[in-house]
């Protein structure tokens, strides 16, 4: 169950790691206890008061002082409320601030956002609006229920100097309408590469082959596999296909030029419904025949996440010889007992090509903000300290502990005199990175995080990914930040509902045989008039709208 704690990496990672400010001495550890900021108005009023005289923020900010603040956990196995973190531990001993979590399980986040919504006591703090609130950041704002943070930046000057060092990532950070949703995560690099295909290397030296590098060389390794490989049971490709995602398939969909059933792709600025695309088409009716072959595992059908999430004792034990899953999890293979093949090797390989031609066009974005990572209420009453508390964690002190932990427990000043995790954060007894990396630290949220963590926490064998994932390009990818109006935002999620369960549905069906291949044109058309064209429409102006969003930076 801790490695339920991966899935978060995936919904931060995969789409990209790291971020945000040019300035190499913002990854030094710090020390001051002091920050720079504008005096705010003394009083109740939460309007900002403009200023240009500096002031010195001391901490602590208060004493006592009290926000309720919604947390989804993804620690349930050991904390009940994140106060028994260290992290937040610290946060409370320097700033005076204390907060009250509801802290939901991922499984009951998602209705459990919704009641916020309805109710009329919404907490102080909400985190991971880009996951829970679906109708866009737009939508956040001008229905009533968060903050534009551009009103109180004269209270946040760490945030403001992070996105001004970079006009890239100020420019993902803001909406189409200007407004910035709260506190992202702003990353000091990009990196695109956190999923991908694994396949069995000691298999494929039995059968004397090489690593796939296009798609009809997979199925023939599948094959190879099938006809040669005694300890596999119900088939050899382990697919994700069933899986809803956000907005990409976690899968091979995007081998074949597109993304998904409920994603959406550009080429050359115009925006199309990759399950209206030609390569959708050819990647059914592929799965369709590698099942019928017994290629592809009957259990496909409950894979909605990773393989080694799912069912990593299959993995193991030999059921598969190929899958879809996070870099997280290859040196799982290396634990004493896990495996059952003393021979056990997998190892990442490159997406699969139409042909020895082709590209791979629908890498994940290059993303070095994520919006949304929390956002303050309109129920807020103290703005100003509110503001003063999470903005800490932009500047070097608090970003250094955000990242690293506490000296001398999680992290160590190396030789070239940067924080770095020590050797009991990257080899915790009880713990694997992910979970240590949100008890001790953050792993993601509002701060600003500092790309090389990661790259120094992970084996030589799981940078490995990177060089095999990386091969293609993002001509095909939307960019990770596009935003959408508050009423389109209410269309797409209305219809893109029915949309993405209905494909759900009939992709599994057509796979299996349930429902026969005659009958995919009629189910195109189907999609068609549940409103698909519409969603494209929206992409597309949203598209444009991102590609002229620069202006929005003063």
């Amino acid at each position: 169950m801790k490695k339920l704690l991966a899935l978060l990496l995936v919904l931060i990672l995969a789409v990209g790691l790291f971020a945000g400010c040019s300035n190499e001495s913002d990854e030094d550890n710090g020390g001051d206890n002091t920050a720079t900021a504008t005096p705010s108005a003394g009083n109740e009023d939460t309007d900002p008061v403009e200023t240009d005289e500096p002031t010195e923020v001391t901490y602590p900010l208060t004493d006592g002082a009290t926000f309720e603040c919604w947390w989804p956990t993804n620690l349930a196995e050991i904390v009940q409320d994140y106060n028994e973190t260290p992290i937040f531990q610290y946060l409370e001993e320097k700033t005076g601030v204390h907060l009250e979590f509801q802290n939901p399980t991922a499984e009951a986040a998602t209705e459990g956002y919704n009641l916020l919504l309805v109710s009329d006591d919404m907490p102080d703090f909400v985190r991971q609006i880009y996951i829970y609130h679906t109708r866009g950041y737009d939508d956040a704002i001008d229905s009533g229920w968060y903050l534009d943070q551009m009103d109180y930046m004269q209270w946040t000057p760490n945030l403001q100097s992070r996105l001004e060092a970079d006009t890239e990532a100020y420019h993902q950070a803001l909406t189409d309408s200007g407004y910035l949703c709260g506190f992202p995560m702003i990353m000091s690099e990009a990196c695109p590469w956190v999923n991908g295909m694994m396949i069995r290397q000691d298999w494929l030296d039995k059968v004397g082959m090489e690593i796939p590098r296009t798609i009809d060389e997979v199925e023939e390794v599948l094959i190879a596999f099938r006809d040669n490989i005694s300890t596999n049971e119900g088939g050899l490709y382990m697919t994700n296909t069933s899986f809803t995602g956000l907005e990409r398939s976690f899968d091979m969909v995007s081998d074949f030029g597109a993304d998904g059933y409920n994603s959406f792709i550009q080429k050359d600025g115009v925006v199309y419904a990759s399950i209206l695309e030609e390569g959708y088409r050819d990647y059914i009716f592929t799965m369709a025949d590698w099942y019928s072959k017994g290629l592809i595992s009957p259990d496909f059908i409950n894979q909605t996440s990773y393989i080694s999430i799912g069912n990593m004792s299959g993995r193991l034990n030999g059921e598969f010889g190929l899958s879809f899953d996070c870099f997280v999890y290859l040196d799982d293979q290396n634990v004493e007992g896990q495996k059952v093949d003393p021979d056990y090797n997998y190892v990442p390989i490159p997406f699969p090509t139409k042909d020895e031609n082709s590209t791979v066009h629908t890498l994940p974005g290059h993303r070095l903000v994520w919006q949304g990572a929390l956002g303050i209420s309109t129920s807020c009453e103290d703005i100003e300290l509110a503001c003063r508390y999470w903005d800490y964690l932009y500047s070097d002190e608090g970003s250094t502990y955000a990242n690293f932990g506490e000296e001398g427990v999680t992290m160590e000043i190396g030789e070239d005199g940067l924080p770095h995790l020590n050797d009991f954060a990257k080899n915790h007894p009880d713990m694997n990175l992910n979970a240590v990396e949100n008890y001790y630290m953050f792993l993601d949220g509002p701060f600003y995080r500092i790309g090389y963590r990661e790259y120094d926490a992970i084996s030589e064998n799981e940078l490995t990914c990177g060089d095999a994932w990386t091969i293609g390009d993002y001509e095909y990818t939307l960019p990770d930040n596009i935003t959408l109006t508050t009423e389109e935002g209410n269309l797409k999620a209305n219809l893109m509902s029915d949309i993405s369960s209905f494909a759900q549905e009939n992709q599994v069906q057509f796979i299996t045989g349930v429902r026969p291949l005659s009958e995919f044109d009629a189910y195109i058309e189907q999609v068609k008039s549940m409103g698909i064209d519409q969603v494209t429409a929206i992409y597309q102006a949203a598209l444009d709208r991102y590609n002229n969003r620069a202006d929005l930076i003063q």
